[in-house]
């Protein structure tokens, strides 16, 4: 778990890959890591993620498995090579499984219960979800009387916000439509802004 908390540190970004087709997925997936992406989430809701979460991993990429819904899909998701899990909002049993294997799980949030709820169960890292519909001033509304999580925005976040994200106080941002948009350069680019802020 040290890992994915020290890339992310590090990184600040969360590459999101969501497409209607495998082979659409698996373009979205060569484009980010040839823009030096080293955390990528593949979607559940992409055709054959399975597969996909086993054809992208590499050296020094960490790939984990987004939309993760039930424990059935948090299974498959770890046995085809999922390293962390992610979801819009916070499931019992998908934490279960991700802590009888040992590997990080981000749920989603967007309430203060639903973020006490997280977090009485351990879970300290959230996705915070959609970040888009409360803005900056919700992620701060909620970190002040939640001081010890550490807030994962998604959803509507764009490459012109992400910085800005990150200096209100967010740990790292997913990202997935916008940076799909982009050629592999601009998105090295932006991987590269991201990695100089420090808070």
């Amino acid at each position: 778990m040290e890992m994915l908390w020290e890339l992310l540190e590090q990184e600040r970004l969360i590459a999101i890959v969501r497409a209607s087709t495998y082979e659409e997925g698996m373009r979205q997936a060569e484009k980010f890591m040839a823009g030096g992406v080293r955390i990528l989430e593949i979607s559940c809701t992409t055709p054959n993620a399975f597969s996909l979460i086993k054809a992208v991993q590499r050296e020094g990429l960490l790939v984990g498995a987004g939309t993760v819904l039930s424990q059935d899909v948090a299974t498959g998701a770890m046995e085809a090579g999922a390293e962390f899990l992610l979801a819009p909002n916070f499931s019992q049993e998908v934490y279960r499984v991700s802590d009888r294997y040992g590997i990080p799980y981000i749920p989603g949030v967007y309430t203060a219960s639903e973020v006490a709820r997280a977090l009485g169960a351990g879970i300290s890292v959230q996705k915070l979800f959609p970040a888009v519909t409360g803005g900056m001033s919700h992620l701060k509304a909620l970190a002040d009387p939640f001081p010890t999580v550490r807030f994962v925005p998604t959803g509507g976040i764009t490459t012109s916000n992400a910085s800005e994200w990150i200096k209100a106080g967010a740990m790292g941002v997913g990202m997935g439509g916008a940076l799909a948009r982009l050629d592999p350069r601009t998105i090295g680019d932006v991987v590269a802004e991201l990695r100089q802020i420090r808070r």
